[in-house]
């Protein structure tokens, strides 16, 4: 049985480590819009910067760069992510097959400086950030990603209000 308080050992996987390096950027400034890192200036929206760092850094695999001119440009953008296309290490997932630590992107032509929204997929996991349970509606699920001030944590009720619809998911293949 699992009860409050009890010790689950989970199988570490390339999807474990993505969440757990995801998770540990949860609270940091360092991909605030008005903030500038790697290459990405001020202002910029860096959600796709985030997703790069939680999967390179958690999986240790390659993740997909876009180029202009021959040269790299940072990783892919957000709307590429949510595109059908194939990319390196990575592959397309159906959203009943998505797990924790996979990768969920919106396409949102609509935004005037970014293709859409990236993050790192928690699940139905319940979240308990700086000792506070994040509130999810029931069967509701969520996910990890750059916001406007800090790294969060964001449910897709949230989302879908916030006008995400039609998430695809990819899973790191190393």
């Amino acid at each position: 049985k699992i009860y409050t308080g009890k010790n689950i050992n989970i199988p570490d996987s390339t999807n474990i480590r993505t969440f757990k390096s995801a998770a540990g950027r949860l609270g940091s400034t360092a991909y605030a819009y008005e903030g500038a890192l790697d290459g990405f200036g001020n202002p910029s929206n860096k959600c796709n910067l985030f997703v790069s760092h939680a999967v390179e850094q958690g999986a240790g695999v390659d993740f997909p760069r876009r180029t202009r001119f021959g040269f790299s440009r940072g990783p892919v953008a957000a709307g590429t992510l949510a595109s059908n296309a194939d990319l390196p290490h990575t592959r397309l997932v159906n959203p009943e097959d998505a797990i924790i630590g996979d990768i969920v992107s919106w396409a949102r032509p609509d935004f005037a400086n970014a293709t859409g929204h990236t993050a790192i997929f928690t699940g139905s996991l319940n979240m308990r950030i700086n000792g506070v349970l994040e509130p999810r509606g029931q069967g509701d699920q969520g996910t990890i990603g750059a916001g406007e001030f800090t790294v969060n944590y964001r449910t897709f009720e949230y989302l879908t209000s916030e006008g995400y619809l039609n998430p695809v998911y990819r899973r790191v293949v190393p």
